[in-house]
Parts: structure tokens; sequence; C-alpha cells
């Protein structure tokens, strides 16, 4: 049996824990705090931010960049004081090896499909919404910089 040391980290208010295209280095599971989800929609002028949800203790982020090894679908920042315990990459997969392959697959495609339907998120926000008045039932918000 392998162990692990616990990794923590505790973020302040604003503080930035994962960028959108950034590298998968790990995943956070929230012990206690709250954090921010988004995306960033177009650039320059017509940059937006793209509400997309808040996480709080015992829920689970950045773990689809670590399932797939591609670049993070979104930031995450933190609202509230927070600590996190981070997985790393080999904790994951060692874990992950106990499980079926087909299993493994499932998930994957699950991935795939998130991943998808983030982007067509993405392209509709930029083409309807032009500010958090668009959207006063508070599903999707796009916040202009």
């Amino acid at each position: 049996m392998k162990y692990y040391t616990r990794k923590r980290r505790e973020y302040a208010p604003g503080e930035l824990i994962l960028s959108e295209n950034g590298s998968p280095n790990g995943m956070y599971i929230i012990e206690s705090g709250k954090v921010r989800v988004y995306k960033i929609s177009g650039v320059g002028a017509a940059k937006r931010e793209i509400f997309l949800g808040t996480l709080g203790p015992q829920a689970i982020f950045g773990e689809m960049a670590m399932l797939d090894d591609r670049p993070r679908s979104a930031s995450v920042r933190a609202i509230k004081p927070t600590v996190c315990t981070i997985i790393n990459r080999d904790m994951l997969v060692h874990q992950l090896t106990a499980m079926p392959s087909w299993l493994l697959n499932v998930i994957r495609i699950l991935i795939t499909r998130i991943r998808g339907a983030n982007d067509s998120l993405r392209e509709s926000v930029s083409r309807y919404a032009t500010c958090v008045d668009d959207d006063p039932g508070g599903l999707i918000m796009a916040k202009t910089e």
C-alpha cells in the first residue's frame, strides 16, 4: 500500500487558485470556505467573465484536467478564506489503477462531453450576452471588463 502526505493550502479572499488554460497540477477538495468558478470569453474590450457557480466545503474542482491531461477549463478564485486539500497526479493515478479500465473510459467520455458543453456555453455567451443585466435569473452572468 502506498501512502501520501496530505497537502493543504489556505487561500485568501480574491486569491486565484487556478487559471483557465493552465496546466493540470492537482485537483482540489474544499475543506472550508467558498470559491467562484468562471470562464473568460472574448478579448480586449469584448472580454467577459462567465460565472459558472460557487463551490463550498466538500466540493471538488480541477478534476477534469487531471483525468484527461488537458488544460484547465475554468478559473477558480477564493471568495472567502478557503482551505483546500490538493490531490496530486501521482496520488490520483495510483487510485485509478484500482478501477476497471472500462470505468475509467466512461469517466473520460463524460469529461469530453462536459468540455464540449463548456465550449458551447462560451460561444453562446460571447454571441448573445452583453452584461450581467442580460441574465436576471442568475443562470449565466457575463461581466464586461
